[in-house]
């Protein structure tokens, strides 16, 4: 659903309902700050800094959260109900790099000796992972 009101607004929002135990992947809005705040369920919400350093929380209705702008994070339903949450992104259309997807299913391919050599892992378990992220 497209809403015209927020064309050239700079800021886009979105209610977003995520099953018990589904996970959104690590991903990234590039030079976009993302925030919002829990309605309804438990979630898991988690960011990483350029240093490595992983900032988590499980927030509940009522709790805000802010992404700060372009760091990889993801959320996570830990409840046993369906969470929902509102999000507000600095950005009409943001862009999202989901990393899994983009390592493991980028056309052409990362060829599997750089994939390998990257995650100290053998060629079963990268083909595994690309079959996985493709279905």
């Amino acid at each position: 659903m497209t809403f015209p009101g927020l064309n050239t607004m700079g800021i886009s929002m979105y209610n977003v309902a995520v099953a018990a135990g589904v996970a959104n992947p690590p991903h990234s809005h590039p030079g976009v700050t993302e925030a919002g705040v829990v309605v309804e369920g438990l979630v898991l919400i988690g960011f990483l800094t350029n240093n490595y350093t992983l900032y988590s929380k499980v927030a509940g209705p009522g709790d805000m959260f802010v992404i700060p702008p372009g760091l990889i994070h993801y959320e996570m339903n830990v409840g046993k109900t369906e969470a929902r949450l509102l999000t507000v992104v600095a950005s009409e259309w943001p862009s999202e790099v989901l990393v899994p997807h983009t390592l493991f299913l980028a056309k052409p391919a990362i060829p599997d000796f750089v994939l390998k050599k990257i995650f100290k892992t053998d060629g079963k378990t990268i083909n595994m992972l690309r079959t996985k992220l493709a279905n």
